[in-house]
């Protein structure tokens, strides 16, 4: 038995091929003593050479990832409890401790950021629209139904005008934030970003472009294109009709991106 050794796991029925030495990262937890080679721990059933793991296949998953690389990537599709739960059985204390501080992070953004249908009455009181300010090369909020809004539709994400009946991204700040954007790379996500869906993990971003300036074409401007950043994954290259964002567009690996991202006053 050799700790590269290569293991072939049934989760629940789904497959799931890795090192040895994955599952002995973390040598306090249960899977350590399962899979080490003293084997403190009866070993598992096995099931067409196979070892049966009777664990919820995604959470494992998100497990497996934290004893390889010592992040936490939750999918879209799982909560820090769900995964919390498995880990505890497992005995890694020290991601269950990580989930903690996820959702502790998590709870403290007090400012939501959601997709609504616009309307001249909807940009009041703390509620803003996203436009691009090409003056500072930033994009800023704004209630000002005049500038050209950051807008979202069939999955694309397009500068939409007063006259237009779509849906626009609509922040509503608590008076203790603020809003910033900070560089990321690799579908790097900052505790801080804010997702503008409630259930799954989609947040805004924009690639920086440069064109001709209008006025002088001997000047470049700076352009924003806004694009959904997918929680471990990247920023979207294309936009699909699909509902899936995650599951059916492409990505840019390894560009750089900005994404908002929630600060304290």
């Amino acid at each position: 038995m050799e700790l590269t050794d290569i293991l072939k796991l049934n989760v629940r029925g789904k497959i799931i091929v890795t090192a040895r030495s994955s599952l002995l990262s973390d040598p306090t937890s249960v899977l350590a003593r399962m899979f080490s080679p003293d084997q403190f721990l009866s070993s598992t059933v096995m099931i067409d050479e196979a070892h049966f793991i009777d664990a919820d296949p995604d959470c494992f998953q998100v497990l497996l990832n934290w004893l390889t690389y010592c992040k936490v990537l939750l999918p879209r599709n799982l909560t820090p409890e769900s995964v919390a739960a498995v880990a505890e059985f497992y005995g890694l204390t020290d991601l269950c401790r990580e989930l903690e501080t996820y959702c502790e992070n998590t709870e403290k953004i007090l400012s939501k950021m959601k997709i609504a249908m616009y309307n001249k009455s909807l940009l009041t009181e703390n509620r803003w629209a996203i436009c691009w300010n090409p003056k500072l090369s930033t994009p800023i909020l704004t209630q000002n139904i005049a500038d050209k809004i950051i807008g979202y539709h069939n999955n694309d994400i397009i500068e939409i005008d007063s006259n237009s009946e779509k849906s626009i991204f609509v922040l509503t700040m608590h008076p203790s934030e603020f809003v910033h954007w900070e560089l990321c790379e690799g579908g790097n996500v900052p505790e801080k970003a804010l997702r503008f869906t409630q259930n799954d993990a989609l947040y805004l971003g924009y690639r920086e472009g440069q064109v001709n300036a209008e006025i002088d074409m001997n000047k470049t401007e700076t352009i924003a294109d806004f694009r959904v950043v997918v929680k471990g994954k990247g920023i979207c290259k294309n936009h699909d009709e699909e509902v899936e964002m995650s599951m059916y567009c492409e990505f840019v690996y390894g560009e750089k991106y900005f994404i908002l991202c929630i600060g304290n006053k």
